[in-house]
């Protein structure tokens, strides 16, 4: 978690104040609710977009609404260089542009690959305002913050470089995994956009290319190349979110293309297309549009729609109401969740001793009874963690103890264990011992 560090430390910090979870999940939501406000917000101010275009615009991109609503870094980087981009509008003030490159900065150690969107706000702003002053107030603001930032004794560069390089390893690692071949991958990349946003985008292209000044041709060309570290993870698609810095940009390039149609078609072809935006809109949130492979090649589905599998859960070709209605807000591993309320309910109401948990800190590994479910169940009890060091934790439940460590080794290498404690390993789950703490 060293490449996404001040959302962690934001997360503790928020946790610490309120002491309930609930208000660190409300991060997110609330992250993407004003990023979009900003967002809409803009639309209509810089091109004249309406309220119902600029929403529906927003809506083309699912992902962006799917992020609100889970613990994830992306959504706090999300609202951060959104702001950034859109302070790029304004007038540039000198307190503007500080803001524009602490928000930059902060943006990318709240998520580190948000850095991918950083050249194209920096050649958007140098684009709009060619004032060098402002150009250098700005890097200095930015840099500033990166030293602070990491003259916390937390947060360092060889760690954040460390997790970046451990991260992409795994990435790469799982896109080679069982079913995760290229088709897999190409099913991922259908989800980027909704079925109307995939025809509104591709027409987009066009669009500008028929009715942009020509004058602004080399400017449009700079901010394209700009643009496209943002699409690096492109080829190995596990998840949309991972495109979330390029949809920093999207909706702005969305709201130009309508501007461009709106000043260049006639009233009543322009009308056509706002009703044709609102009718596909209507559509794609009640109906799943799928291809299929025979006649008819396309297969309508609400509430059976097919869902796409993603390393951030299954999504679908639209119908996103029916989808939504059937989420679970509660979403737990029915064995994991009981493995991991037998070891709370055993610390907090019996006399165990000593437990040592050994298990990876995955929500998709067996060690999500320990690290996710007995965790949150002491933590939601009032009782609070020391962490020991990296990847050990220990929490003192009244005169028990419960260790929790994310390797074997570090059993060995830590921990003296004597013969009234109680070991498990969470990939063999011994249950001699499980037994012991539910026969308490």
């Amino acid at each position: 978690y060293d490449w996404q560090p001040l959302f962690y430390h934001l997360g503790a910090t928020i946790y610490q104040l309120f002491g309930s979870p609930a208000f660190v999940l409300f991060l997110n939501t609330a992250s993407i609710t004003l990023a979009l406000s900003i967002i809409i917000f803009h639309c209509s101010r810089k091109f004249g977009v309406p309220l119902y275009i600029s929403v529906i615009i927003l809506l083309m991109t699912p992902e962006i609404f799917y992020t609100a609503v889970y613990f994830n870094s992306s959504a706090p980087a999300f609202l951060c260089a959104v702001s950034a981009l859109c302070l790029s509008f304004e007038k540039p003030t000198i307190f503007k542009v500080v803001c524009i490159g602490v928000l930059c900065a902060v943006s990318i150690f709240l998520r580190l690959d948000f850095i991918l969107i950083l050249p194209f706000i920096f050649m958007f702003f140098v684009l709009m305002h060619k004032d060098l002053q402002k150009i250098i107030v700005a890097s200095l603001s930015f840099l500033i913050v990166v030293i602070i930032i990491f003259a916390n004794e937390h947060i360092s560069l060889s760690g954040i470089i460390d997790s970046y390089l451990s991260s992409n390893a795994e990435i790469i690692e799982k896109s080679d995994a069982g079913g995760w071949d290229r088709y897999a991958k190409n099913m991922t990349t259908t989800l980027i956009f909704s079925p109307l946003g995939w025809l509104f985008y591709s027409a987009g292209l066009y669009v500008i290319a028929k009715y942009n000044d020509p004058d602004k041709k080399n400017m449009a060309i700079l901010l394209l190349l700009s643009f496209l570290p943002a699409l690096i993870v492109m080829p190995d698609l596990l998840s949309v979110k991972y495109l979330m810095p390029a949809f920093v940009v999207l909706p702005f390039f969305a709201a130009f293309t309508w501007k461009l149609l709106a000043d260049n078609l006639a009233g009543i072809h322009f009308r056509a297309v706002n009703l044709a935006l609102l009718i596909g809109t209507v559509i794609h949130l009640a109906v799943s549009i799928e291809p299929m492979t025979k006649m008819p090649f396309i297969n309508l589905a609400i509430s059976d729609a097919r869902k796409i599998g993603t390393h951030d859960g299954p999504r679908t070709w639209g119908a996103y109401i029916s989808q939504l209605s059937k989420v679970k807000h509660i979403r737990r591993d029915q064995d994991s969740f009981e493995q991991g309320r037998i070891i709370a309910d055993a610390l907090i109401n019996k006399n165990p001793g000593t437990l040592y948990y050994v298990g990876a800190q995955s929500y998709f590994s067996s060690g999500a009874a320990g690290w996710r479910y007995a965790f949150l169940m002491l933590e939601m009890n009032g009782f609070k963690n020391e962490v020991i060091d990296k990847g050990i934790v220990r929490y003192k439940v009244r005169d028990n103890e419960f260790w929790l460590l994310d390797d074997r080794t570090k059993l060995s290498n830590h921990i003296s264990v004597k013969n009234d404690t109680c070991v498990v390993i969470a990939d063999e789950m011994i249950p001699d011992c499980l037994a012991k703490f539910q026969n308490l």
